[in-house]
């Protein structure tokens, strides 16, 4: 299969390796038998690969702003929310009509959802931004700002965690994210690849062995009821921002180096807005790719 000449390759890359981390991170929290909290490359991967999802939908979503609400809407329903639903149509049958079979399995319907977090959190990220830049046209900064603010301050009403800490990811990369990118692909060229990658070992050391101590390394843990809480929030977001831009920039290297891989992945995954959601266990995963894999045709 040909790609458009449009497709950026090197964007294709990093969504093939993080939809591969994905998987790999479910697949030790499913199979390893000790906590996997205390797994280093579990650690490593949850400090920058959600946020790094969203960065990338952030950045090539400014062509959603082209749109009227209906467009937009109908468009991201069928994209995020559609998919969502006939997934857990299928997992709440699978739960139904295995319930005598594996009665270990105390996963219900309402909790299956859940699953789908991903999805759900986007679609709100793009609504929100996409009425802010209808609305504050000339004052979309201060607008991004006061929304998350606004948002902070509703965590105490309710919990709307994912919304919340990965917001900023999408408005950033919506607005900024294309400059910001700019000028890592000039920076890596005039960098040696060796000086970055002993940086990243160095970075995934310290990663590693403190980001731990934030007990945040699932966004719903996050709160700010306490001081404690809200630098321990603080530093997992800090610590996504850096991990985020520390990976894209090794990602971007290791891509220029595999220029055949990148030809073959976004053969399969292309549609990696469908199946990039966090899902609970591995099989969902591969479900995603081989739907994906024919609706490219």
């Amino acid at each position: 299969m040909n790609l458009p000449p449009s497709r950026n390759k090197d964007i294709d890359f990093v969504k093939g390796v993080l939809i591969f981390l994905v998987v790999l991170g479910h697949s030790l929290e499913v199979f390893q038998t000790q906590d996997f909290s205390t797994n280093s490359i579990h650690t490593a991967i949850y400090s920058f690969h959600m946020p790094m999802f969203v960065f990338l939908s952030g950045l090539f979503g400014r062509n959603n702003l082209q749109l009227d609400f209906i467009s937009l809407l109908k468009k991201k329903f069928n994209q995020l929310l559609y998919p969502a639903i006939i997934f857990w149509c299928i997992d709440c049958g699978i739960i139904v009509g295995t319930r005598h079979l594996l009665a270990t399995y105390k996963t219900g319907c309402d909790d299956v959802l859940s699953f789908y977090w991903f999805l759900k959190m986007l679609f709100a990220c793009i609504f929100i931004s996409y009425l802010i830049d209808r609305i504050l046209e000339k004052h979309k900064f201060f607008g991004c700002i006061t929304t998350f603010v606004l948002l902070v301050l509703l965590l105490r009403f309710d919990k709307y965690y994912d919304i919340i800490f990965y917001y900023p990811f999408y408005c950033f990369a919506l607005y900024y994210g294309k400059k910001i990118t700019q000028r890592i692909t000039n920076a890596i060229s005039t960098i040696s690849p060796w000086v970055i990658v002993l940086f990243f070992i160095a970075y995934n050391g310290f990663v590693i062995s403190n980001f731990a101590w934030s007990d945040t390394v699932y966004v719903h843990n996050i709160n700010i009821y306490t001081i404690k809480e809200i630098v321990q929030s603080a530093y997992t977001f800090l610590i996504s921002i850096s991990s985020l831009f520390v990976y894209l920039i090794f990602f971007s290297i290791l891509g220029s180096k595999m220029s055949s891989i990148k030809d073959f992945v976004p053969v399969y995954f292309r549609y990696w807005k469908i199946y990039s959601s966090n899902l609970c266990h591995p099989y969902h995963h591969y479900a995603f790719m081989l739907a994906s894999f024919y609706l490219d045709r």
